[in-house]
């Protein structure tokens, strides 16, 4: 049998929540917070809910499942692959307003397929794809200006975003599957309340925090 010797107690390291006391009380921290991660969490609450949506139905068969899940999957994995080329091509602040542009002809399109209770799958995949594809250059834009503040507690300020954003996105599924109907509409006023949430946090942090200056 082997002992192991006894281990000195490091006290940088905790796991206590009061640890997160100062992240979780610096307002301007947890407005990057919440912007950061209502950016993302309409993407994934899309994601949970689209096997439901396209299969049972909007008449998908598994087969071709993948095509539309796949389509945003590889959208999103390109622009993010892109995201530090088109900074370097474009400058942050055109990546930063061209996004939220994208974002908004997203929204107008998700708007029309909710009144028009959509329930052609090309018609949806494109319009989330596009919201897909603007989320991601203001997210990697937002979280170096959010690291900055708190330069000491990076590990617990992603560990925030990290939590706050998959809780968030577990209470967004549950209420959808409360009064779920079997079309798109609810589905698509959750994503769109999420991101016009994270659209009035970037107007907010521009107007206090952000300077967008242009990369070197």
């Amino acid at each position: 049998m082997f002992l192991s010797a006894p281990r000195k107690k490091n006290d940088e390291v905790s796991l206590s929540l009061l640890e997160y006391l100062n992240i979780l009380q610096n307002k301007k921290v947890m407005t990057y917070v919440f912007t950061i991660c209502f950016f993302v969490i309409g993407y994934w609450v899309f994601i949970g809910m689209a096997p439901i949506l396209y299969q049972k139905d909007l008449g998908v068969k598994l087969g071709h499942f993948g095509f539309y899940q796949g389509t945003m999957a590889t959208v999103f994995a390109i622009v993010s692959l892109l995201s530090e080329r088109l900074f370097t091509w474009f400058g942050i602040k055109k990546c930063f307003f061209g996004s939220i542009a994208l974002i908004v002809v997203s929204l107008i399109d998700i708007a029309v397929l909710i009144l028009v209770d959509a329930r052609n799958p090309v018609l949806i995949t494109t319009a989330m794809a596009l919201m897909s594809a603007g989320l991601i250059c203001p997210v990697n834009i937002l979280c170096p200006y959010a690291y900055r503040i708190v330069q000491k507690e990076k590990g617990k300020l992603n560990a925030t975003i990290m939590s706050l954003k998959w809780i968030s996105t577990s209470l967004f599924i549950q209420f959808i599957s409360f009064f779920y109907c079997g079309s798109f509409r609810i589905i698509g006023s959750v994503v769109a309340l999420t991101m016009i949430i994270a659209l009035f946090g970037s107007r907010k942090l521009l107007k206090i925090d952000l300077t967008l200056e242009e990369k070197e």
